[in-house]
């Protein structure tokens, strides 16, 4: 462990602040202490301590305090994005009957709808004419949405309707709690 080092305004000594600062990189207590300059054998009993001390914990959210200041980057627009992916209709970007797909322009969206795309793309095949015929060209276009069910999930998560559930084999395994009353 680094040497215990002068204590800084906040409480904390050198070795704690930049943890602090290193764990804001990846959220990965173990690589931050590392980083920091623990021990690589200790570095994981050193994250937890770190991670449990009340000092390490208050300079950790007033970083990101300021990170998101600096950014503009706020939990409400991080849920706000994940909204509108989750609740995206590809109705709103394209139509069809039982012929063919109609996209509609991307000026004709709403902002919510057009964060909801994730890949545009075309392809373009030339068909040779017969006999005396012009060759044509086959467009085929795609539109794909991001992932719906993902961003259900982490915002589901996030009100705390899903959670995972540890005591399942199934690493994927989660369960849903749904909070209702029953009216009489």
């Amino acid at each position: 462990m680094p040497k215990q080092q002068d204590v800084v305004a906040s409480g904390l000594n050198d070795s704690q602040r930049r943890f602090a600062l290193e764990y804001l990189v990846d959220l990965n207590g173990t690589q931050a202490a590392i980083r920091a300059g623990y021990s690589k054998k200790s570095a994981s009993q050193q994250a937890s301590d770190l991670l449990a001390n009340p000092k390490v914990k208050a300079e950790i959210r007033k970083q990101q305090s300021l990170r998101e200041a600096r950014t503009n980057v706020t939990a409400d627009r991080v849920i706000a994005e994940l909204s509108r992916i989750a609740f995206a209709r590809i109705d709103n970007v394209c139509a069809w009957d039982e012929d063919r797909v109609y996209y509609k322009r991307s000026s004709d969206l709403e902002e919510s709808d057009l964060a909801a795309i994730s890949e545009i793309s075309t392809d373009e095949t030339s068909i040779p004419g017969r006999r005396g015929e012009e060759p044509t060209t086959k467009i085929k276009m795609k539109v794909k949405m991001h992932d719906k069910v993902r961003a259900l999930e982490l915002l589901s998560k996030h009100l705390g309707i899903l959670k995972e559930n540890p005591q399942s084999d199934n690493d994927s395994s989660v369960s849903i709690r749904l909070n209702y009353k029953l009216e009489d």
